[in-house]
């Protein structure tokens, strides 16, 4: 995010704190940062530029749920197969697997399981692709005009700047 702040003041300002939070479609306050603007003279502007970390991605559009097949068994640590290259791909479509996709369910897997599970309320959330988790996941998969959201996906519209001069 950048901007253009103008000192309207008769008066410098030694320091202007500037906090940027932005929210997702929930309203949710997903990331916050802040940079300081020092010695901003009397009826001047002065650019500033804040960095927000790559956790978050600000787009306008919802991205589509992918398609997948519907998964029939359950995996767990050590399974091999089409269907763990599939589930790692959707893991990682879904922002939860960080890994190359595989096929090939190891410790990778098992923590992106667990962070799908918790972010959509299964519980227990141990990593177990089992019934619950392959039917949430198939649930998905059998709606095609519906639409996943990754909590980390930013509503541009909802970013509240706060701005403070000191004197």
């Amino acid at each position: 995010m950048s901007g253009l702040i103008t000192n309207n003041n008769a008066y410098d300002l030694s320091l202007i704190d500037i906090v940027s939070v932005v929210f997702n479609k929930d309203g949710k306050a997903i990331s916050a940062a802040q940079t300081l603007l020092k010695n901003v003279a009397a009826f001047r502007e002065m650019s500033f530029s804040i960095s927000f970390p790559k956790n978050i991605s600000l787009v306008k559009e919802e991205t589509p749920a992918p398609k997948i097949s519907p998964f029939t068994r359950d995996l767990t640590l050590g399974a091999k197969g089409d269907d763990v290259l599939q589930l790692e791909r959707f893991l990682k479509d879904q922002g939860y697997f960080t890994n190359e996709p595989d096929t090939y369910f190891g410790i990778a897997t098992r923590d992106a399981i667990i962070k799908y599970q918790k972010q959509v309320g299964i519980s227990p959330a141990a990593g177990y692709f089992g019934g619950k988790t392959r039917a949430d996941i198939n649930a998905l998969a059998a709606k095609p005009a519906s639409v996943a959201l990754n909590p980390n996906q930013a509503d541009p519209i909802k970013t509240e700047v706060y701005v403070e001069g000191i004197r």
